[in-house]
């Protein structure tokens, strides 16, 4: 079976790695695959592509008039609509958002050949808003919050999303399957009633953490690895990129800042950071904390972050079924986390980390005060949650139900397909 897998770029936050991992390990099922992207990078592997010019991502401005937007995107249009049946069985599309991509080709794609659509965030259920800060908070207190987001990326209803609306009436591509990650986007998206139930299909991320030996690696061997303290408790914040706006990353730094000045004066924390803007967020807390930035360019190193913490904090203001999660709790680490999104059905009823009511970040405070104090509690959290991701995510299970889809979707269209084609 042939595979081609479009994602907006090699490496970013959870769609582009989802992308990115399923490029790397369906071989190992028997699928071949292609990666075509809408961002260049360095060093790209064999059988990627850029489809999208240098042009073309110079406009990326008009991006703010969503309704008559298409146009510009001439270098995924052509190569989409360049691709026949004979070329691939199935495509996969991952963040079909019309900012990188030509919906109107994806539309014609989708009428004569299988496709297969991952959502990762809101967008197809709210019709053009990544995540709708209004489930959580009032309207006015979304506008207040949507003011640091990119003015891209309206996080509340408006004209944003009435454009949307309009421009998806007609040009909304009919996939064959629909696959998400969490059952929270799983249910916001069939009850939204934009998009068929009976294309959906729920299916946690797999996770190659899963695989790694570092994920026991004890904690005084991995602090020694980040030059950390070892006698002093470690909270550890990760992102892809940290100033994403979707991270919180300024309700976390409020939040430390108050954990540290409940503890002791000989128990205050220290702060791992890593991601993109690690070193700006270091820059921005509260001085009294102590942070150390790194970088983890391998699997391993991820792994020792994690294991080097006593906890993760996780910020997110909005987030769908985030990996720094699966990771975390992969390496036997609880999740402190806002109550939002995918996050509770990962960290249950305080089963394995706890939550916090949006944004209320004196409480995030508290609770990562009582794990840090109560090292029975986090090590029976941890436990609980390495026995939950083990079941739910692992890379061997994902990989199987995704090509049980790929499939289903081209037995299903293969006849359809071939009655129109002359």
């Amino acid at each position: 079976m042939r595979v081609l897998l479009l994602s907006q770029a090699y490496h970013g936050g959870g769609a582009e790695r989802c992308a990115r991992e399923l490029f790397e390990n369906l071989p190992s099922v028997g699928v071949e695959t292609e990666l075509w992207l809408g961002q260049p990078a360095a060093g790209l592997p064999p059988r990627t592509r850029v489809i999208r010019s240098q042009a073309e991502r110079c406009l990326y401005p008009l991006s703010l008039l969503p309704a008559i937007n298409d146009w510009r995107h001439f270098g995924s249009r052509h190569a989409i609509d360049a691709i026949r049946p004979s070329d691939f069985d199935v495509v996969h599309i991952h963040n079909l958002h019309g900012h990188w991509i030509s919906i109107r080709a994806v539309k014609r794609l989708c009428e004569r050949m299988p496709v297969v659509w991952t959502l990762h965030d809101e967008w197809a259920a709210t019709r053009g808003i990544p995540y709708d800060l209004t489930r959580v908070l009032s309207p006015a207190a979304a506008r207040r919050q949507a003011g640091w987001i990119h003015p891209l990326v309206l996080c509340y209803p408006g004209v944003h999303s009435k454009r949307w609306r309009r421009f998806l009436s007609s040009t909304e591509p009919p996939t064959c399957q629909i696959i998400i990650p969490s059952s929270y986007l799983r249910d916001l998206t069939i009850s939204s009633q934009c998009l068929p139930g009976s294309k959906i299909r729920h299916i946690p991320y797999g996770l190659t953490l899963l695989d790694e030996p570092s994920i026991k690696t004890n904690q005084y061997e991995a602090r020694l690895h980040f030059g950390l303290p070892q006698t002093t408790p470690v909270v550890a914040l990760v992102a892809a990129q940290l100033w994403s706006p979707f991270k919180g990353v300024s309700l976390a730094l409020d939040a430390l800042a108050h954990a540290n000045s409940l503890l002791e004066t000989n128990f205050k924390l220290t702060v791992l950071m890593l991601g993109r803007g690690a070193t700006r967020a270091a820059e921005a807390i509260n001085r009294s904390v102590s942070v150390v930035t790194a970088y983890a360019s391998t699997p391993a190193d991820l792994a020792l972050a994690y294991r080097s913490a006593d906890v993760i904090l996780q910020p997110s203001v909005a987030d769908n079924f985030p990996y720094v999660v699966l990771e975390a709790f992969a390496c036997q680490r609880p999740v402190v986390a806002f109550r939002i999104g995918g996050l509770p059905e990962m960290i249950g009823e305080n089963e394995r980390g706890l939550l916090v009511e949006p944004f209320d970040t004196a409480g995030m405070a508290h609770e990562l005060v009582t794990l840090l104090t109560n090292p029975k509690l986090r090590s029976n959290l941890g436990v609980k949650a390495t026995k939950w991701v083990t079941k739910i995510s692992a890379m061997e299970t994902y990989l199987t139900a995704i090509r049980t889809v790929y499939e289903a979707v081209h037995r299903s269209r293969a006849p359809s397909i071939t009655a129109k084609l002359p």
